[in-house]
């Protein structure tokens, strides 16, 4: 068990958060540290941070009232909080204890890194630790925190104490939980005994006088007549199946006899359908080409017809297309004069206007040019309005975006300061990772006893890897390059958002900041340069309306003049002529196409009428030809049809229509062929089957009422065998009900027997332990193991001076120091110095921290004592021994207000 990281926040002199990483400097690079300071600074309160978080209670606060936990929180906080995380075999926790003043606790155990909760309780909490530890909390104290002021219990203890200490740390309340075991085990046994002893009884009782060889007897009597009655059975089973099989072949018999029967009733029925296929089939065989060839010409006389009966019908039709196109074009030719009479009257009227129509151009041309100039005055006045208001638009929509665009750098410089904090966060890890790694596989190469080329100290075997494995290397290297490329782009999106904002003019870059959308780069280009384009616009607007303003007071002061010429020339409404002239030449022109049109309507109407004209003719020459076809094929059919009808009488056909009939009976020839087959092939079946029937008979017959005589007789029979049967299953399970009941005898008496002979070891092993023998020879071999372990320290930390000396079998009482420079004198421990009595006590309370390890994983070791007893020579062989910790894969935390 390692502890990794300590935080405590509101307890005792620690009012603000503290965070203790002993994974990081100064506490990786070094495994043993010193943590000084002077009296009441809070040294001590580290450890109790330690136990509170796992235990919830510290060596001083156990209990309630004054010695309460909660007496740690600060005077000025609420509530006390405490996280440890810690590593055990390889998995890594934290545990988390929240004190609340008067308001209960809270807890919490959860396992790293995968932030899995295992308990969220202070009683599942304080339950699991043990188990994952292996360690309860008066063996954690001693074997991980050995608290201030209790290094020298065990040396001024008396013997009753030194025992309970010994027992609390190396677990012997086992013994008392072996023998409270051993006295149930025994209250057990003593009742099972009475119990097996009246089942005994019992049994014996049940057995009775009936005896096994008897029955068996009786049953090989009985199992001789089964065995001749089943002979007399199957003999008769097979006399039954004979007589079966010929009854059932006697029916089959008359079946198939009255089945050939009806078969010979149907024979001239199908003598008569093999005769009509014959005739079908030479009927078919021999008409059927003629009249294939008769049918073909009917059919081709069939088309011809229609095909005349369509040239007459499309015939028709032209003629009287014809007839409507005549009267269409006379229709036509009148219209044309009656509107080349329009057409001379508007030209008249044209001539007595054409000494007017200068004039009245001109002053078309003027008033037309004065309407023009005021539209586009109008339309210029609202394109610049609408070109004003597009331009204010546009300056507020880069004016929100380039608040937008300052606002999104600011957010990609913080993201870029985030990012960077954690690359350089995971290239530490690695590095650390990398330096782990590489001297775990230094450490593979070397034996116990070898010198470490890494420290320069002595190899004392592998400890647990501390290292990360390859493949974690290898994702650590995946999740930087991974980190480095993403700062890499933040980078490159912070340069280019940089460069988008130095595009904006001065008097944006100089506005406040604001929120908004994102602009690209693009974005702002087009709207800077739809900007400029805008003001260019409004300005070239405003000159051309100042120019049509003046050009239109110079065509109003030229329309004047026309105006008054007009009217001298005899043009009293002005405005009637100018309509009047305006429409005349449109009217005429209107008039000439209508006429143009009307006489190509004309020619169209004579090249339709010559067109038409020819069709007519085609048609009568295609009707002519058709009608000539037509009547050949009739003769040829006339001549065909006499010819077919001699053949027809010859085969007996009164008419065309009866042969027509037998080429539809023609159809069904497969099915009259296959009806005759099959009648042929069933008169020769029932023939074979009939003829192999007899002679399997060879004349034997039975009768049903023979049948049924022969079934009753194996019926009583079977009933006779099942009631033996019967019997022999009652003698049989008779049999081995008295050899169950005597097995159970049996059985009952062995298990009588052992559970003497168990209640007789049981009653042998408690004189061992109701006298504590067991548990003192278990305690003296304990105290032994601990005297030589604490003689090792104390020898290293006195320089070979003194050394612990007891009596064989009164240890506990009679501990004494062996002074080795006074020719190993014993005395009394009292007689020891402060600071000697301090190296003693430290020599036990280490060996009791071995002891104590032994129960669970011990990879960190805590001291809080005060050194001030030694002198500098002292203090250094201390840490020389704490040294050898060490190097024995712990982490060694030593607290004291001594700088040095």
């Amino acid at each position: 068990m390692r502890i990794e990281k300590i935080v405590m926040e509101g307890i005792a002199s620690y009012r603000d958060r503290v965070e203790i990483d002993l994974q990081k400097e100064p506490f990786s690079s070094s495994s043993i540290f010193v943590i000084s300071g002077p009296t009441g600074a809070g040294k001590s309160t580290i450890l109790d941070a330690i136990t509170l978080a796992l235990y919830h209670r510290t060596p001083r606060l156990d209990g309630k009232g004054d010695r309460s936990p909660e007496n740690i929180i600060n005077l000025g906080r609420g509530e006390g909080r405490v996280e440890v995380e810690f590593a055990v075999g390889g998995e890594r926790y934290r545990a988390t204890y929240l004190m609340r003043r008067g308001r209960g606790k809270k807890a919490s155990l959860v396992k790293l890194p995968e932030e899995k909760v295992l308990a969220d309780k202070p009683r599942d909490v304080e339950k699991r630790i043990p188990e994952i530890i292996g360690m309860d909390f008066d063996s954690f104290r001693r074997a991980v925190v050995l608290p201030q002021g209790e290094f020298a219990a065990f040396l001024k203890a008396d013997p009753d104490r030194k025992r309970e200490i010994l027992e609390a740390t190396v677990g012997m309340d086992i013994y008392e939980r072996l023998k409270d075991l051993y006295n149930e085990r025994k209250r057990r046994l003593e009742e099972n005994l009475r119990a097996c002893e009246a089942t005994y009884e019992e049994l014996k009782k049940r057995v009775g006088e009936e005896s096994p060889e008897e029955v068996r007897r009786r049953l090989e009597a009985l199992r001789i007549e089964v065995e001749k009655l089943e002979g007399r059975l199957q003999t008769s089973r097979k006399c039954l199946e004979e007589m079966k099989r010929v009854f059932h072949l006697t029916e089959e018999l008359e079946v198939l006899g009255k089945k050939e029967e009806e078969l010979k009733a149907k024979e001239g029925e199908i003598e008569a359908l093999e005769r009509k296929v014959q005739t079908i089939e030479r009927s078919v065989r021999e008409l059927g080409e003629p009249y294939g060839r008769l049918r073909a010409l009917k059919e081709e006389r069939e088309g011809g017809l229609k095909d005349v009966r369509e040239l007459r019908a499309e015939l028709k039709e032209k003629e009287n297309a014809l007839r409507r196109l005549l009267g269409e074009w006379e229709i036509r030719e009148e219209e044309l004069k009656r509107e080349g009479r329009d057409v001379e009257k508007a030209l008249e009227r044209v001539r007595w206007l054409s000494g007017l129509l200068k004039h009245l151009e001109r002053y078309r041309t003027l008033k037309e040019s004065h309407k023009k100039l005021k539209e586009r005055a109008l339309e210029l006045e609202k394109a610049l309005e609408g070109k004003k208001k597009d331009l204010e638009k546009r300056k507020e929509a880069l004016w929100r975006m380039y608040r937008g665009h300052l606002s999104h750098l600011k957010s990609l410089e913080g993201r870029v300061e985030g990012i960077l904090k954690r690359y350089e966060s995971e290239k530490e890890a690695l590095e650390r990772a990398r330096r782990e790694s590489l001297a775990q596989e230094i450490r593979r190469g070397l034996r116990e006893g070898d010198r470490c080329p890494v420290c320069g100290g002595e190899f004392r075997g592998m400890r647990a890897p501390v290292g990360a494995s390859p493949g974690e290397l290898t994702r650590m290297e995946e999740a930087l390059e991974r980190t480095h490329r993403e700062l890499e782009e933040m980078k490159e999106d912070l340069r280019r958002a940089k460069n988008t904002l130095e595009l904006f003019p001065e008097e944006y870059r100089t506005a406040g900041e604001g929120e908004g959308r994102e602009a690209r780069q693009e974005e702002v280009l087009d709207l800077i340069r739809g900007l400029e384009a805008l003001r260019t616009s409004i300005a070239g607007a405003e000159r051309e309306l100042e120019r049509t303003l003046k050009e239109r007071a110079k065509v109003e002061e030229e329309l004047q003049g026309q105006q008054r010429a007009l009217q001298e020339g005899g043009a009293e409404d002005l405005e009637s002529l100018l309509k009047e002239v305006e429409g005349l030449p449109g009217r005429y022109e209107k008039l000439e196409r209508r006429r143009e049109e009307i006489r190509e309507e004309l020619e169209g109407f004579k090249e339709k009428r010559r067109v038409m004209e020819e069709e007519i003719k085609s048609l009568r020459r295609e009707v002519e030809a058709g009608e000539r076809m037509v009547g050949k094929l009739q003769e040829r059919l006339e001549a065909l049809e006499k010819e077919f009808l001699k053949k027809l009488e010859g085969f007996g056909y009164s008419s065309e229509e009866e042969f027509r009939e037998v080429l539809k009976e023609a159809r069904e020839l497969d099915k009259m062929r296959e009806r005759i087959r099959e009648y042929r092939e069933m008169r020769r079946h029932l023939k074979n089957r009939r003829e192999e029937i007899e002679g399997e008979l060879g004349g034997k017959r039975v009768s049903r009422e023979e049948l049924e005589r022969a079934e009753m007789r194996l019926k009583e029979e079977e009933r006779s065998l099942k009631e033996l049967r019967g019997q022999e299953g009652g003698l049989k399970e008779r049999l081995q009900e008295l050899k169950r009941k005597r097995r159970a005898v049996e059985e009952a008496e062995k298990r009588l027997g052992a559970l003497k002979r168990e209640i007789e070891l049981f009653r042998r092993l408690g004189s061992v332990l109701e006298r504590n023998r067991l548990r003192d020879h278990a305690l003296e071999m304990v105290l032994t193991y601990l005297l030589t372990t604490a003689n090792e320290y104390l020898e290293s930390l006195t320089e070979r001076r003194y050394l612990f000396s007891a009596e064989e079998g009164r240890i506990l009482s009679s501990l004494k120091i062996v002074d080795m420079w006074a020719g190993g004198e014993k005395r009394p421990v009292e007689t020891l110095s402060g600071g000697e009595q301090f190296l003693a006590s430290l020599s036990l309370a280490l060996a009791l921290s071995e002891l104590s390890s032994t129960r669970g994983e011990v990879g960190s070791l805590f001291l809080d004592e005060g050194f001030g007893t030694l002198d500098s020579r002292s203090l250094e062989m201390v840490l020389d021994a704490l040294e050898r910790l060490r190097y024995e894969g712990r982490m060694i935390g030593v607290i004291s207000h001594l700088d040095e």
